[in-house]
């Protein structure tokens, strides 16, 4: 279904209105605000076609709905997933608008300097988060998604699928 959100941009303060597909209900909780949250911190980013960037984050809050359910945590870890790791927001200010559990999610899900990808999975399986590893693996879902018209490389490929099935093994996920 079709959303629309109006925003102001944080560098002009100039109205923004945008339509975004969005397969969850907003209703649940502040996930509207949230939306209209992540929207706000990524406002000017675009992704390696340009695509504005926000359509990542409501992808993975599509398929993480798809996958798992209507559950407001993982809809809006999903939502927020990138933005202390991509935006000016960090965990303090996100705490105005979500719970410690949503935090503690967000920051798992929070890729932290250059480490190994797969030590990371292999870290963020170890915290036993359910919600974060949902996240990731659908967040991972949407990076490898060939309808998005670009592919990460071959090797980033194999990572990719690797990290999802050890994700999957301890979601339970076909």
């Amino acid at each position: 279904m079709n959303h629309s959100i109006s925003y102001q941009c944080p560098q002009t303060k100039q109205a923004i209105h945008k339509t975004l597909s969005v397969d969850f209900d907003l209703t649940d909780g502040n996930l509207s605000e949230l939306l209209t949250l992540a929207a706000t911190a990524h406002h000017g980013q675009v992704d390696k076609l340009a695509v504005d960037y926000i359509h990542h984050p409501v992808s993975v809050a599509n398929n993480y709905f798809h996958t798992f359910g209507q559950h407001y945590d993982g809809i809006a870890t999903a939502l927020l997933h990138d933005t202390v790791e991509d935006t000016e927001l960090d965990f303090e200010q996100l705490r105005a608008f979500v719970s410690e559990e949503v935090i503690a999610a967000i920051g798992l899900v929070t890729k932290q300097g250059k480490v190994d990808y797969l030590e990371y999975i292999d870290g963020l399986i170890q915290q036993n988060n359910t919600t974060a590893m949902q996240v990731k693996y659908c967040d991972l879902m949407h990076n490898t998604d060939p309808s998005r018209g670009s592919s990460p490389l071959p090797h980033k490929m194999a990572l990719y699928a690797q990290a999802m099935d050890k994700l999957a093994q301890h979601l339970s996920v076909a």
